[in-house]
C-alpha cells in the first residue's frame, strides 16, 4: 500500500504522510520517533508507508510529541479510510462500465471462439 492513493480526479492521503513530514521536520530518524512516543521503528515505517493504520493508542502518542489532538489523527485516518474506499467504489464503476461496453458477440464472431474459450 502507499501512502498516496489516486484515481481520476480523487486523491487520499494516508496520515502516514504528515507523520514522515514531521519527523523530517524534526530531523530525526523513524527510529528516533519511535522511541520517543514508545512504540517500534517497524509500527512507525509501516505508517509512514501507508501499511497500517493510526490506532487510538497511537493517536494519543502522537497528540503528545506533535500537538496535534489525538481526534485530529483519527480523523486524517477515518478521512483516508473513505477517500479509499470512495476510489475503490469508483475504479469498480468505471471497469464494470467498461466490461458492459465490451460486444463479446464480435469476438465470437470474428475470432470464431466458443463461450468456453472466453470464460
Amino acid at each position: 500500500m502507499s501512502n498516496e492513493i489516486e484515481y481520476n480526479n480523487l486523491i487520499a492521503f494516508h496520515p502516514g504522510s504528515y507523520i514522515g513530514d514531521i519527523i523530517e521536520e524534526l530531523n530525526m530518524t523513524q527510529a528516533e520517533f519511535a522511541y520517543r512516543i514508545d512504540t517500534t521503528p517497524k509500527t512507525i515505517s509501516k505508517i509512514v508507508n501507508g501499511e497500517a493504520r493510526v490506532t487510538t493508542e497511537l493517536a494519543s502518542k502522537l497528540s503528545k510529541i506533535t500537538g496535534i489532538s489525538g481526534k485530529t489523527w483519527l480523523n486524517l485516518q477515518s478521512s483516508y479510510d473513505i477517500k479509499v474506499q470512495e476510489i475503490k467504489e469508483s475504479r469498480d464503476a468505471d471497469e464494470k462500465s467498461v466490461a458492459e461496453s465490451i460486444d463479446f458477440g464480435y469476438f465470437k464472431k470474428i475470432l470464431k471462439l466458443k463461450i468456453k474459450d472466453i470464460v
